[in-house]
């Protein structure tokens, strides 16, 4: 694969992170005024940021297994697909927090598909023949 395919899809994917790490992480440092403006307690507000640490370990295991068995397209694509949806589903999130969790939740299935997915992809590009390539 040429250098600059790869220097393409490595930005792509730094994107695609991102993305998911934004979603994730949006609401934790404006806690105390997302409670107040929707008026829930602050506990639903933190479990928007908790579902990803709630939802990495039993989904790290399928995903891995996808990567493995179908390849890194289709498993980072799994995981772009989810962040984009999760991200569209928060859109509801301007009349109730529900919309905001709800999407939280979907973008979190997505995280480990692409936080599993470098140490995968560096050991196909940096295997020692690949590296004798180039």
């Amino acid at each position: 694969m040429e250098v600059k395919k790869r220097w393409g899809i490595l930005v792509m994917f730094c994107l695609a992170v991102s993305t998911n790490a934004m979603v994730w992480i949006t609401t934790a440092p404006i806690a105390t005024t997302v409670h107040k403006i929707y008026n829930v307690d602050e506990f639903w507000v933190e479990a928007c940021a908790l579902v990803y640490m709630l939802f990495y370990l039993p989904v790290v295991f399928p995903s891995n297994f996808i990567l493995d068995e179908y390849g890194l397209k289709v498993g980072v694509t799994i995981g772009v697909v989810l962040t984009a949806a999760g991200g569209l589903l928060r859109i509801g999130g301007y009349s109730e927090i529900w919309y905001i969790l709800a999407g939280n939740s979907v973008a979190a299935l997505g995280q480990p598909f692409l936080l599993s997915a470098p140490a995968k992809l560096a050991a196909y590009w940096f295997r020692a023949e690949k590296v004798m390539e180039n």
